[in-house]
């Protein structure tokens, strides 16, 4: 990922590759060992947690963590590399 300031990602939509919205940025996880961005934590829209089967909470919305590595371009939005069929295995194995 080429170098963008904080307030640039914070808000942007994810989306993967087909163009399926998940969410949008709401924080970043930094590693203070190397000082790098290594998940952003997203906000997942709450159709799309539906339609993943993800649990939500009761109050609030659901938010997750991708990892960095799954990025795979960033311009007006962020494309991650994870197929919706693929989203819910993901997230439940970070939850571990």
């Amino acid at each position: 990922m080429d170098r963008r300031k904080t307030d640039e990602l914070i808000g942007k939509t994810v989306t993967n590759l087909d163009g399926h919205v998940i969410g949008s940025v709401v924080e970043m996880v930094v590693d203070i060992l190397s000082w790098k961005v290594t998940d952003l934590q997203v906000r997942v829209e709450k159709a799309t947690a539906k339609e993943m089967s993800l649990k939500t909470p009761m109050f609030g919305t659901l938010k997750i963590l991708v990892d960095c590595s799954r990025i795979k371009s960033v311009t007006d939005q962020i494309v991650v590399d994870l197929a919706i069929a693929d989203f819910k295995e993901y997230v439940d194995s970070r939850d571990e």
